[in-house]
């Protein structure tokens, strides 16, 4: 009895741990800067990035902004 209750509570275990792999997915934007459009300076990064992070909410996406030279 108390293998098969330790079993169904592994299955369990594996089946609530694997949720977190379906959650948001991330899309990663690296950019220069280029202002006043899009800059890591800029509140919220610009107007153009919160467009394009609009963008992606809707359909569910993250964005991670990577600033390069």
């Amino acid at each position: 009895m108390l293998k098969f209750a330790f079993n169904k509570l592994l299955i369990l275990q594996l089946l609530t741990s694997s949720f977190p792999a379906f959650g948001t997915q991330t899309v990663k934007i690296a950019t220069g800067d280029w202002p006043p459009f899009i800059s890591d300076k800029l509140k919220d990064r610009g107007f153009m990035a919160q467009t394009i992070e609009a963008a992606f909410q809707k359909e569910g996406l993250k964005v991670e902004w990577s600033f390069v030279p």
